[in-house]
């Protein structure tokens, strides 16, 4: 499957094109049309509706979020299935609980949907951000396809281990414009029939006999190599990815012998090539120590996310019971006055919500009485003054309740007058999914990890065979290496220089 995105203004426009295509007038191209978390399952009332919801969001520029669903021709899909993807899609964005279109399409020989999304969330209105979308997009359809048993795509932005990334597009823009005014194959294409050959070469001679076995030769050109019959040419790294200079440099272990200066030999020495594999280890296990540490450290906030969401929510439900623990003996119904006091809260502030609980305290509910005789026993009278007085006592609970909330707030992104319990589950499962996620790439990390040497070690093995090298033998290993992996050849073999010059005198190191 492989999967699309972009972003828009307007609905009503994506939904036209979706029912009737650019021209207006492609009628028949919509195989079924449904909702999510929406009342109708016509696609231009749907636009209309979640035009209105977006709009509650004055913020939100670019409301429209559009998933383009692509299915492999052999697949073979039924709506059900489609829908079953689509909905994963959408959990795995956290888009469960927005407005959602999907549109099935018949006029192409794969299946294909459009997921037509409102950003703006129809209850809390705020917006989703699709930040690192694609990749977390590209994990769900590689889980699906292993699941749904279709055809496996090598994602660019998440592969499964051990499979190898996609080519890119071999055809360059010129190429498709040359393709067109041509009666036959291009060169670039005749070429491209001959990779299975020219991939299982091991040597540059080799590499060079399987091209002149078919009338074609490599030439150095610019900072690459082309592929040339005498009178076209195509890049290497145009052919395959893999054909690329630096590619089968890294593959042969010896630099192309007909660049010049780079020029070292056909025979390179064991030793250098050791301390080549070396450097090209110890920057794969430095790249991935660092990802581990930025993976350990994303963890660990995401942990602290948890446990702050669950305190926040904590200490806030605490003050709201103790809030209405201490209304019992002021209002005859206490649970109906602490929500009257968290309303009023909301709406009119800590200042003026205190101010009306002493000064009114009945504004939030009947209060207790005690009855009482007067006027020589002859009247009974309702005596409320010991509840006015444990009411404003809650001015210092309610003060507490307010800055417990307020903490919640801000814990949870919310930004609207209310505070409902489904906002707060949502959040508090966001918080515990990514940091499930998180934990889980740090356990695949250390499996990738383990096994392997240790920075000190690799520096150690790369001191110790360059020490030994002939300035011969120097002059050419540079010619393999970067600056900062010459850098690192350089202070490897000083210090094995130094601790071996140590031994020597008899020092203890």
């Amino acid at each position: 499957m492989i999967a699309s995105t972009s972003s828009g203004r307007k609905f009503g426009g994506l939904a036209r094109y979706l029912v009737v295509g650019r021209s207006g007038v492609e009628v028949d191209r919509v195989d079924w049309a449904t909702s999510r978390n929406l009342p109708t399952e016509d696609p231009e009332l749907a636009a209309t509706l979640m035009q209105a919801t977006a709009e509650q969001s004055v913020r939100v520029q670019k409301p429209v979020y559009h998933v383009s669903l692509s299915f492999d021709p052999t697949d073979q899909v039924r709506r059900q299935q489609i829908e079953q993807v689509a909905d994963r899609l959408l959990r795995a964005l956290e888009l469960q609980e927005h407005q959602a279109l999907l549109v099935a399409h018949r006029d192409r020989e794969h299946a294909h949907v459009h997921i037509v999304v409102n950003r703006v969330h129809p209850d809390s209105g705020l917006a989703w951000e699709r930040w690192q979308d694609r990749p977390r997009i590209e994990k769900e359809l590689r889980s699906m396809e292993r699941e749904l048993g279709l055809r496996q795509v090598p994602g660019r932005l998440h592969r499964e281990l051990g499979v190898e990334p996609p080519e890119r597009s071999l055809r360059t823009p010129g190429e498709y414009r040359a393709l067109a005014r041509s009666d036959g194959p291009l060169f670039s294409d005749r070429v491209r029939e001959l990779v299975p050959a020219l991939r299982a070469a091991h040597f540059w001679t080799e590499l060079e006999d399987r091209l002149r076995a078919h009338g074609l030769r490599l030439e150095p050109k610019g900072q690459g190599l082309v592929i040339t019959d005498g009178t076209d040419h195509v890049k290497a790294s145009r052919v395959a990815r893999d054909l690329s200079l630096h590619r089968l440099e890294q593959k042969f272990e010896v630099p192309y012998p007909g660049l010049g200066p780079r020029q070292p030999g056909r025979d390179v020495d064991p030793a250098v090539r050791s301390i080549v594999r070396d450097v090209r280890l110890h920057a794969e296990i430095s790249a991935h120590e660092k990802e581990y540490d930025v993976a350990v450290a994303t963890a660990s906030e995401a942990s602290v996310r948890v446990q702050g969401v669950r305190m926040a929510v904590e200490d806030w439900q605490r003050q709201k019971e103790d809030v209405r623990s201490q209304a019992r003996t002021a209002y005859v119904d206490p649970t109906a006055a602490r929500d009257a006091l968290l309303a009023s809260l909301r709406a009119e502030g800590l200042a003026r919500t205190t101010a009306l609980l002493r000064d009114r305290p009945e504004a939030f509910g009947a209060l207790r009485a005690v009855e009482r005789k007067a006027a020589l026993g002859l009247l009974t009278v309702r005596d409320t003054t010991a509840a006015q007085t444990a009411a404003h006592h809650l001015v210092q609970d309610v003060q507490r309740l307010h800055l417990s909330e307020t903490r919640l707030r801000e814990q949870m992104g919310i930004a609207g007058p209310s505070v409902d319990q489904q906002a707060i589950e949502r959040t508090a499962r966001q918080a515990q999914e990514a940091h499930e996620r998180a934990r889980t790439r740090v356990d695949e990390l250390r499996q990738i990890g383990e096994g392997r040497p240790s920075l000190r070690t690799v520096e150690r093995a790369i001191g110790d065979v360059a020490a030994a090298l002939e300035p011969r033998e120097l002059r050419q290993l540079r010619l393999f290496l970067t600056d900062p992996g010459a850098l690192l050849v350089a202070k490897a073999r000083d210090l094995a220089m130094t601790i071996a010059l140590g031994r020597e005198r008899g020092i203890e190191r």
